[in-house]
């Protein structure tokens, strides 16, 4: 909210220079107004942009500065609660993995950074070397390598810390991205391979059933004992041997040895 009030240039109106203001411009109509204005924007944005929870708080306030002083008066009771609580998601906030590391390292850091700011704002300050080093312990499995090379070097601070978090998670990027191509590339390659061992192992196969070769007994059709055997096979096959016997005469034989 500071923040914001300095960028629309009413800060001071949550300060003792409104009050002073309104006390230099008492006899200028003109500018007194444009002062009063000013405190009403600033009033008036605190009371938009406060959680409904505590708006009863400023709901009375007439001024900007007396709205803050309120929140000020308010909120000093929790600061110990506060503290414990930012403290608490420091330590305990791990870097949660969803399948984009680029993205979730940027979300992990930003996290950190934004729970130190706030309880340095408290007035607890986190030093470098100790967020690193929290920072460090909620990393997942997968980026132990890095961890073990971070925790040897002596000197390493936060800057240098999220640089190498940044490079590791754009290196496990570019490996997520290669590794369906790279598993495509052996899925062919493999394939003719197995096709042709296949084709070598059936090769050699003779059927002690039918005395046909590329099959065993086992899987013969003819064969009532087979777990493949179909009858409604053998009559299509006789069919079709019948039909070609007009032409050859040993087809017709071998035909009938089978139905034997």
């Amino acid at each position: 909210m500071v923040s914001f009030l300095q960028s629309k240039g009413l800060y001071k109106f949550i300060t003792d220079r409104a009050q002073a203001l309104k006390d230099k411009f008492q006899d200028n109509v003109e500018k007194l107004e444009d002062v009063l204005e000013g405190d009403e924007k600033a009033l008036g944005f605190i009371k938009c942009n406060i959680q409904s929870s505590f708006l009863d708080v400023v709901v009375t306030s007439q001024t900007a500065l007396d709205a803050w002083q309120k929140l000020e008066t308010f909120f000093a009771g929790k600061e110990t609660y506060n503290k414990i609580q930012l403290l608490e998601q420091l330590i305990d906030g791990k870097l949660i993995e969803t399948g984009n590391p680029t993205n979730d390292v940027q979300k992990f850091i930003r996290d950190k950074n934004e729970l130190v700011r706030r309880l340095d704002s408290i007035g607890m300050k986190i030093a470098s070397d100790l967020q690193v080093a929290i920072m460090l312990a909620r990393l997942p499995d997968s980026y132990d390598t890095m961890r073990r090379i971070l925790e040897s070097q002596a000197d390493l601070d936060i800057i240098k810390f999220t640089a190498e978090l940044n490079r590791e998670s754009l290196r496990q990027q570019t490996k997520k991205r290669k590794q369906p191509i790279a598993s495509a590339f052996v899925a062919k390659e493999e394939t003719p391979k197995k096709k042709a061992r296949f084709a070598e192992h059936f090769a050699t196969l003779n059927c002690d059933y039918c005395g046909q070769s590329r099959h065993d007994a086992a899987s013969c059709w003819f064969n009532p004992k087979s777990a493949k055997f179909g009858p409604e096979k053998k009559n299509q096959l006789l069919k079709l041997a019948a039909k070609a016997s007009k032409n050859d005469n040993s087809a017709a034989r071998n035909v009938e040895r089978l139905d034997g």
